[in-house]
């Protein structure tokens, strides 16, 4: 996914959807500037996208409004309203969730982290990382029990490989394929059937490891930096591929530069998580497997789109996923 972008939305601002779903949960409108249009969450537009709501929040501060469908906003919702207030980490204040006009879909409103992107190339950045991501793991070994998560463990990674390569074996014979498209599509499944083989490797990292509240969708897109009382703060938004698990996905390395992952450093998130039984051995492998999760989920979400006649976009992001997949592969020690 890009990094957001501004573009402002050329509507009434007061006629705007986003604008009147703030209306909902108590928001005024007299002091509303600019409905601006940050990201594209879908190609259909009118299913989710992300806009800032200029000068309606305290002080005159903007407001984020993301809409999106019903399941993943309220998935959203109980992270912000009862698991983020107990614990000490910090993170962009929800305020409130609305119904949209189309009966389908939900509008969040939080406050706006700013526009100071995170960067997984500064050592500063990645050390907060580690031990943002630490502190919110290390605090939820436990949750209330009126909270419900989804899984986000092994085994729905393994659904998303398996997903992709039958997606990539029933494409095959798409027309619109040249040979050096097929070549890269089978060096892919190639490469699937072999993670599968050693799956039981990460069954039994896994294992070992506690159950804790993952973000999911860790990556720098999602995460803005602001300067705190006494140091760096990390907002992380966007929480609707959360869940629990264990927490590898949130802790992948990338092995180029032609990932966007937020590479936290793994010192630091074992100063923190001060897990007797977790060394750093076992850290490093878990963001390993987290690093081979990612993948596999991306080349899931993109070989759905090897059905259609435009798929040199497809095929070159996978590519991408599938070079990384096997660089992870190879780190974690599977093979040389």
């Amino acid at each position: 996914m890009p990094d957001r972008h501004t573009e402002v939305y050329e509507v009434e601002t007061a006629q705007h959807p986003a604008a009147r779903a703030w209306t909902q949960v108590g928001g005024g409108m007299s002091d509303l500037r600019s409905v601006v249009l940050l990201d594209r969450l879908n190609v259909n537009l009118r299913k989710s996208a992300v806009y800032r709501l200029e000068g309606v929040g305290e002080s005159g501060a903007a407001v984020i409004a993301k809409k999106c469908g019903r399941e993943p906003a309220l998935l959203e919702r109980t992270i912000y309203e009862l698991v983020l207030p107990n614990l000490s980490v910090p993170y962009p204040r929800f305020l409130g969730m609305a119904s949209d006009e189309d009966g389908m879909s939900c509008w969040l409103f939080t406050e706006d982290a700013g526009n100071e992107a995170y960067s997984p190339l500064d050592p500063k950045h990645r050390a907060r990382a580690g031990r943002w991501l630490g502190a919110l793991h290390a605090s939820t070994i436990s949750l209330p029990c009126n909270v419900c998560l989804p899984e986000r463990g092994p085994v729905q990674y393994l659904g998303h490989l398996r997903s992709a390569r039958d997606a990539i074996r029933d494409n095959l014979e798409n027309p619109v394929l040249d040979e050096e498209q097929r070549r890269q599509l089978k060096q892919i499944v190639s490469t699937c059937e072999f993670v599968e083989q050693e799956w039981h490797r990460i069954d039994q990292l896994c294992g070992e490891m506690p159950q804790t509240l993952v973000h999911g969708d860790f990556v720098g897109k999602n995460v803005r930096v602001r300067n705190g009382r006494t140091d760096l703060e990390l907002l992380p938004f966007d929480w609707e591929h959360a869940g629990r698990g264990v927490p590898a996905v949130d802790l992948a390395q990338a092995f180029s530069s032609t990932t966007f992952l937020a590479n936290p450093d793994l010192d630091d998130y074992c100063t923190t998580v001060k897990w007797s039984a977790l060394g750093f051995e076992a850290v490093r492998r878990l963001a390993f497997y987290g690093t081979i999760f990612r993948c596999l989920a991306a080349l899931d979400w993109e070989s759905h789109r090897l059905a259609y006649e435009w798929v040199e976009w497809p095929v070159k992001n996978m590519a991408l996923y599938g070079a990384e997949l096997d660089r992870a592969v190879q780190a974690a020690g599977w093979r040389s």
